[in-house]
């Protein structure tokens, strides 16, 4: 994996801007306003079922969260769902450990069995266990270190496996058969997606519409002899879905432009949500997804006054990211992240390496139109598929990454975060986002603003 060649700004704010910074009134009549609407959706079905959902996903019961969610007090605004302050407190030092430890474990693994690797997750469903593969017939040459490598993590939460195929291999499965995406419709087989499973070392292949044929017209080697591709069987997983749709469609007036707001493209009447600030030489931008612009001339608002121009975006591949040159330049960049109705919810810390990312990993959206924090888990570092645009075109994606968190139509290009650090841009529903390291090599980004 490529390192990021980047450096980290340290927006420091200098004491005359701090003096002389104010929230203008309207503002204020808007955080009032989205307070409101969470307070709404607080009370809602919605929140129950995201609830559920989230809970179900970190390893946490449900029975009691009728009696937790009778308290608006219980709601976590970190994690956009109902839990108790003890929840909260163990679920904040189980990410902070895997954050801190599994660095650590797969720098350990580089340095002594390197070669014997295959995979690593998380099990955020058993109370966040790591499960650490590696190669069939390594056996004896693991146990030698194994007692050594379940130290640099809670007792007894780290599991060993063996399996038959690495991830890089699994993903070069995936890519080929992405590839001859075209070739395999000739022959009847629809591909809208294809992913890597690492929990169940699978390869999820998503068609359109799902028939008796599809998974036997991709394994029969007669069929397909001529495309050249080698599957083991037991590798596929064929299931039906839709294709995915891009997301282009909080509107009161914000200055700095926090990640999380609702930008309007001035150009051709959608909406999309801001993500990071970014620095580029001298210049100054502002985040969000490609698919959101139409050309580098768009012009975007926020709160019903332009703040800067598109001066370049990308759609297909890995990244669906554009990059808004801000009129105002530094005036208008911020590390901070609007969320919940509130200005302000978070400060951007750091940003997320590839190698520092694993499947299981807990990963939040604050999209302009969710209007809330929405937090799932990381399903798999390797989906390509077909996209719908707004304009109704087809794009395909490759490499990008899926998570479980909801969204809505106008969340394109929102922040995906975890607390204080910087994962990814939202690309289409289905929870699927750009790495933010993707897009800073893209586009040749120096710094991403952070905050001390």
């Amino acid at each position: 994996m490529k390192k990021l060649g980047t450096s980290i700004f340290i927006a420091t704010l200098l004491a005359v801007t701090v003096t002389s910074f104010s929230i203008p009134v309207n503002s204020t009549m808007a955080a009032q306003k989205q307070n409101s609407e969470l307070n709404e959706y607080i009370v809602s079905n919605d929140a129950i079922h995201e609830s559920e959902k989230f809970r179900e996903e970190m390893g946490l019961s449900s029975k009691n969260l009728k009696s937790i969610s009778n308290d608006p007090k219980n709601f976590s605004e970190k994690y956009g769902i109902f839990l108790t302050k003890k929840e909260e407190k163990e679920l904040d030092e189980r990410l902070e450990e895997q954050k801190n430890q599994i660095p650590k474990i797969k720098d350990f693994i580089e340095k002594h069995l390197q070669d014997e690797f295959a995979a690593i997750y998380i099990d955020q469903k058993l109370g966040g266990v790591i499960n650490i593969g590696f190669k069939t017939g390594s056996e004896e040459k693991v146990e030698k270190f194994e007692k050594d490598l379940k130290k640099l993590y809670s007792k007894g939460m780290v599991e060993i496996y063996y399996t038959d195929y690495t991830e890089e291999q699994l993903d070069e499965i995936a890519e080929s058969l992405s590839e001859k995406r075209d070739e395999l419709a000739e022959k009847g087989l629809d591909i809208t997606s294809v992913s890597v499973n690492i929990p169940e070392q699978k390869i999820d292949i998503g068609v359109e519409k799902k028939n008796a044929a599809a998974r036997s017209l991709l394994l029969d080697s007669e069929s397909v002899s001529d495309i050249d591709l080698d599957i083991d069987s037991n590798l596929i997983n064929i299931f039906e879905e839709d294709v995915h749709e891009a997301q282009a469609s909080p509107s009161e007036y914000y200055r700095p432009i926090q990640a999380g707001l609702r930008i309007d493209n001035m150009d051709t009447g959608g909406y999309c949500t801001s993500a990071f600030s970014a620095r580029i030489g001298t210049k100054f931008y502002v985040l969000t997804a490609g698919h959101c612009a139409e050309s580098d001339t768009d012009r975007f608002s926020q709160g019903g006054d332009r703040f800067g121009r598109v001066a370049d975006y990308n759609n297909g591949g890995n990244v669906d990211a554009a990059i808004i040159k801000l009129d105002d330049g530094s005036d208008d960049a911020t590390y901070y992240l609007f969320g919940n109705g509130r200005s302000k919810l978070h400060a951007i810390d750091e940003v997320q390496r590839t190698k520092d990312e694993t499947v299981g990993d807990a990963v939040c959206i604050s999209g302009a139109r969710t209007q809330t924090v929405k937090c799932g888990t990381l399903e798999t570092k390797n989906w390509s598929g077909y996209a719908k645009t707004p304009s109704g075109d087809r794009v395909y994606y490759s490499g990008m990454r899926q998570a479980t968190y909801a969204s809505a139509n106008g969340d394109s290009g929102s922040p995906i975060f975890l607390g204080g650090t910087a994962i990814g841009i939202h690309s289409t529903a289905g929870g699927i986002y750009s790495h933010i390291s993707r897009v800073i090599n893209h586009f040749g980004i120096d710094d991403i603003f952070i905050g001390n």
